[in-house]
């Protein structure tokens, strides 16, 4: 029984094309320093994950809301602002956006994955209700320069938040409600490059 459902969870995580490609990346000085297993922590780093769909390196923190701001009225709005500031941290575009400097970009192992691509998930809960966000710098023809963020009160992953439209585009396609969208189509609805098919 056992050997069947971890075959099974290895046909639904291979069979996705979103969530197939993604790896753990590690970053040892950034666990050191921030990981969960540090006691005391009000804001851990979880772990590090690259998704070769969306090509994105995604940090991924846990906050304690109410011991970081225990009179927040907006927790929603608290996480939302929270992960902005750690992609700032981290990410050189980012900051370049504020005009201020990426502080721990220095303690991230950039040799495999670029921190121009870094963004943040955010996951935490407060009075019991679990929330997951993320944020991330883009640019696009007609914006040169932008963070986008989002955070719901859901017990989805941040990775999983961040890929859902390119997920549901992907299964509209599959079923042939829609036909295949073009690499710009995708990029714009989706908010990634969509990994180009071989030759």
């Amino acid at each position: 029984m056992f050997k069947f459902f971890w075959a099974l969870l290895l046909v639904i995580i291979t069979s996705n094309p979103s969530y197939a490609s993604t790896i753990e990346v590690e970053q040892a000085e950034l666990r050191e320093r921030l990981g969960c297993k540090a006691s005391g922590l009000k804001l851990c780093f979880v772990n590090s994950l690259y998704n070769a769909n969306s090509k994105l390196h995604v940090l991924n923190f846990n906050a304690n809301i109410e011991e970081l701001n225990p009179d927040v009225s907006m927790p929603d709005d608290f996480l939302r602002e929270l992960a902005i500031q750690l992609l700032v941290k981290f990410n050189p575009d980012a900051a370049s956006f504020y005009g201020v400097e990426p502080t721990l970009r220095h303690i991230i192992d950039e040799s495999t994955y670029a921190a121009d691509k870094i963004a943040i998930g955010i996951s935490g809960s407060y009075k019991g209700k679990s929330l997951v966000g993320y944020a991330k710098h883009g640019s696009d023809e007609v914006i040169s320069s932008f963070i986008s963020s989002k955070v719901e009160y859901d017990s989805i992953t941040p990775l999983e938040l961040l890929l859902a439209p390119c997920k549901k585009i992907e299964s509209l396609e599959n079923t042939g409600e829609i036909s295949k969208l073009s690499p710009e189509q995708y990029k714009e609805v989706c908010g990634f490059e969509r990994e180009r098919e071989g030759p």
